[in-house]
């Protein structure tokens, strides 16, 4: 305890005072954060607190689905496909034609080989993968059915996230419909909404997928149209 005359409930009162602070310093939206977006939009919500742990919630979303987007870029990928339905057809070729293009030759080499203790099961397992291997591969490889653009670009993270789960957000929380104009000098698009996102999107550390800036109103308002703003 710290002092000897602190009680017991005063000790338990302190403990949950410093455990809280500590888990709001974890928070990506703990109070900083937190009263920045608040400022951003020029309004209070209507539940503090709930907003705070709905951004939260938001961001650890957002952050499991960007992990799963994360790939190599189609054009790697195909290659890398390429590579391996040729290296899987060279060793498929490679056990078609044996030493003196004897076919009877696996069939003893196998059998040789459970006489020797070998799990001849396994043996046979792995050439019959070889044909699956090809088989699975190569069609993955024509079909191109392997690009994030073969599920829409409305399942990437950074889609969901600025064009529905945000402004959703904003909506319940602040008891607005989800709009935005423009400014009168630079004719950039404005108003809370849109400061609301672009600082929400600040403090979650999102940015462009394109060259990893952070986001402005112009990069916000492209992924607004895609979903219909």
């Amino acid at each position: 305890m710290n002092g000897s005359h602190e009680t017991f409930e005063e000790w338990s009162a302190r403990w949950k005072q410093e455990r809280d602070a500590a888990v709001q310093a974890e928070r990506l939206f703990n109070n900083s954060a937190t009263d920045r977006v608040i400022t951003a939009v020029g309004r209070p919500p209507s539940d503090r607190d709930a907003l705070a742990d709905e951004l939260e919630r938001l961001a650890r979303i957002h952050s499991l689905w960007s992990d799963a987007n994360d790939q190599p870029a189609v054009s790697a990928i195909g290659k890398w496909l390429a590579g391996f339905v040729g290296a899987v057809r060279t060793v498929r070729d490679f056990l078609a034609h044996p030493p003196g293009d004897d076919h009877e030759f696996l069939a003893r080499l196998i059998f040789i080989a459970g006489q020797s203790g070998h799990d001849i099961s396994q043996v046979r397992h792995a050439i019959e993968g070889v044909q699956m291997l090809e088989a699975a591969f190569g069609r993955l490889l024509r079909d191109k059915s392997y690009g994030l653009d073969r599920i829409g670009w409305w399942n990437a993270a950074a889609h969901w996230l600025i064009g529905k789960a945000l402004p959703g957000a904003y909506e319940k929380f602040f008891g607005r419909k989800f709009a935005y104009s423009r400014d009168t000098i630079t004719n950039m698009p404005n108003g809370p909404g849109i400061r609301f996102i672009i600082e929400v999107l600040e403090t979650m550390k999102v940015n462009t997928p394109r060259d990893d800036k952070p986001f402005g109103p112009e990069a916000v308002e492209y992924y607004l149209n895609k979903a219909g703003y």
